[in-house]
């Protein structure tokens, strides 16, 4: 299914990172690989919105809603890696 205003080539690509993205986000168990499938659908979706709009200000939002997921899987992964800390009563 073609995208109005949007190469073809780059209908493919997005709906194919798109669709590994959530293929990624689903069959993950660890927040590492679930965040690298976001990351992977999110890219899907910046290649067809880039091709739209080519504005300075939508290529700088993008790349704080990257920085964000990024900052969000490190915290998730860093807080699945540390051990639980008992509580003595």
């Amino acid at each position: 299914m073609p995208l109005p205003n949007v190469p073809l080539e780059v209908t493919v690509g997005g709906f194919t990172l798109g669709m590994m993205g959530v293929f990624g986000i689903a069959l993950a168990r660890e927040p590492l690989k679930g965040g690298i499938g976001l990351l992977t659908a999110i890219t899907g979706f910046e290649m067809f919105y880039s091709s739209v709009e080519q504005s300075l200000v939508v290529v700088g939002f993008l790349g704080l809603v990257n920085l964000g997921i990024a900052l969000g899987i490190s915290y998730l992964t860093t807080s699945q890696a540390l051990p639980e800390e008992e509580s003595s009563p």
